[in-house]
């Protein structure tokens, strides 16, 4: 299970804007995927550049770009860090999902 695109699921008016603010609209969505998938099938996704359609507005990126990266990697690891989450299971999420998922094998 990838966690990507919640940005563009929130009414452009009633978009959180704020790092504890999305989490906390999310966090019932993030928890349920956990005790459905467990840790060890989920990765990370950032659905980027789409996420900056629907995402809270005003990050910018290296090159002066609207970028919500910032923000969505914020809310995943916010998320993780309130549920105290071990380096293990981080990384799972951060890049041994993915690579599973994509057979890439070990990194």
């Amino acid at each position: 299970m990838k966690l990507s695109g919640a940005f563009n699921e929130f009414e452009p008016a009633a978009t959180p804007t704020t790092i504890p603010t999305l989490l906390s609209a999310l966090k019932p969505y993030f928890d349920h995927i956990y005790d459905v998938f467990g840790p060890e099938r989920i990765m990370f996704g950032s659905d980027w550049p789409v996420c900056n359609v629907g995402g809270p507005r005003g990050e910018v990126d290296e090159e002066g770009r609207e970028s919500n990266w910032g923000v969505w990697r914020g809310v995943v690891e916010a998320w993780m860090e309130e549920r105290g989450f071990g380096e293990e299971i981080r990384e799972g999420v951060w890049w041994r999902g993915g690579a599973r998922a994509y057979g890439l094998g070990e990194l």
